[in-house]
């Protein structure tokens, strides 16, 4: 029933809260747990790489690449409300200096996972930020 599922969803998010604490606990450097997100990616396991770059995030909470990442991943996935957590994850990116740590300038207007989002008006607001003179 609809409480047992809640009850059952509740107890997953808390033993992942706890994973995510004794992997920050670990001290695992952020390149690292990007590089096993990028590899989770690769796999096709994109909730798996979402989860390591949330603890990217846990460690380093302004870390302009890991929400770089986590934006391309979420472009990526076909779920309802990854449209709309990629672009938020973009702004985060840019907020956090996207544009001065991109060693590739173009990636953001050339990566084809956000092939899907380039039409929208959004994501055109999202590059026009990028581009303009600081």
């Amino acid at each position: 029933d609809l409480k047992t599922f809640h009850d059952d969803s509740g107890d997953a998010l808390g033993k992942i809260r706890e994973q995510i604490q004794e992997r920050l606990r670990s001290s695992e450097h952020p390149t690292d747990l990007l590089a096993t997100a990028r590899q989770e990616q690769g796999k096709g396991d994109h909730a798996m790489a979402l989860l390591h770059l949330e603890e990217v995030r846990q460690i380093r909470p302004r870390w302009s690449r890991g929400a770089y990442e986590r934006a391309r991943i979420l472009a990526s996935r076909n779920e309802p409300g990854d449209r709309e957590a990629a672009l938020e994850a973009l702004e985060e990116a840019l907020r956090h200096g996207w544009r001065r740590a991109m060693v590739d300038s173009e990636e953001m207007l050339t990566d084809p996972v956000f092939d899907g989002l380039r039409e929208s008006e959004e994501f055109k607001s999202v590059v026009a930020r990028f581009l303009a003179p600081r």
